[in-house]
């Protein structure tokens, strides 16, 4: 059986031009880049307000020093918090897969609209998923080299600084992994799989791709609020033009099968002129005849007209 073109690759190294391809995938379609990211913006501003709204709101009571407004408010907090936290996750998924599919259209050449942002719902459980994992993955470094960090200045930069490494390192490893469940409708596991399998050979490099990624992402906050809208987009163009580079077109796991015989009586053919037989309608023909095609009078029976050669049968 043929191998597919996941299993014979066996290392990815990084390709620094994916950068600026990732750069022309985004200006060639500018404007439809910016009103995804600004729908992104909103949601994610809609969603954590009340977060915002409630935490300030518990601020405000703390430094009034009353006390049951505060305990019913810390109360709603409590069941509150996590449902908006989990509509964050639900929602995020959603939209960044509905970019990433966006980003890997893009990025063959294909054209894109605003509606594609939402396009992608049928990826929404695995890019959930692969977040899910991440975020939980995320927690566990930051606990652990929390508690090991302790209170001590320079152990705790030297921890932060060694989570950062670890944190680029996965996300390095796993640059593959959202683009395979968008694309091919891969696994969570499989994806992550396939992803590290190819990166691991070069996983510094991978790092170091992530950490660039992050910095570009976050440029337009650095620089000025509004320029996010010209930046964020580094977070999935990035990782779609190193796949779309790396795994080429997609293939298609259910090919067309080829038509049904058709059974039908093919269709007549028209002849040309000259090699169409006319047949005489009596038995013994009397001279002179005339050709049924041309109507040259011929002395004798022949097969063919002495005149414009069409076959007319005869003894």
């Amino acid at each position: 059986m043929e191998q597919t073109h996941m299993e014979q690759k066996r290392s990815a190294p990084v390709n620094w031009e994916w950068i600026g391809s990732a750069w022309r995938v985004f200006s060639d379609g500018i404007f439809t880049w910016i009103m995804m990211q600004v729908l992104l913006l909103v949601f994610v501003v809609i969603t954590v307000s009340p977060i915002i709204l409630m935490l300030g709101g518990i601020g405000i009571l703390v430094s009034r020093e009353e006390w049951p407004g505060l305990a019913g408010l810390s109360l709603i907090a409590i069941l509150l918090i996590p449902l908006i936290l989990i509509l964050l996750l639900v929602g995020g998924a959603f939209l960044a897969a509905g970019l990433y599919k966006t980003a890997i259209r893009k990025a063959r050449g294909e054209e894109i609209v605003l509606t594609d942002l939402f396009s992608a719902t049928d990826s929404l459980p695995g890019v959930l998923g692969y977040m899910g994992i991440m975020v939980v993955v995320f927690i566990a470094i930051a606990t652990l080299l929390g508690n090991v960090g302790g209170d001590g200045g320079l152990l705790n930069g030297l921890t932060s600084l060694l989570q950062s490494i670890i944190n680029m390192v996965i996300l390095g490893l796993t640059i593959f992994a959202i683009p395979l469940i968008v694309d091919r409708r891969a696994g969570v596991i499989e994806s992550i799989r396939e992803s590290v399998a190819l990166t691991l050979p070069h996983w510094p490099y991978y790092a170091l791709l992530a950490f660039i990624s992050e910095i570009l992402s976050s440029l337009g906050i650095i620089l000025c609020l509004v320029g996010i809208v010209i930046t964020f987009h580094f977070q999935w163009t990035i990782p779609a033009v190193a796949y779309c580079d790396v795994f080429g077109l997609r293939v298609n796991p259910y090919p067309v099968p080829p038509p049904p015989p058709d059974f039908r009586a093919p269709a007549d053919i028209e002849e040309d002129p000259r090699q169409q037989k006319f047949e005489w309608k009596t038995e013994g023909p009397t001279l002179p005849l005339a050709c049924p095609h041309c109507g040259a009078t011929l002395n004798r029976v022949s097969q063919f007209c002495s005149q414009c050669g069409t076959r007319i049968g005869g003894a």
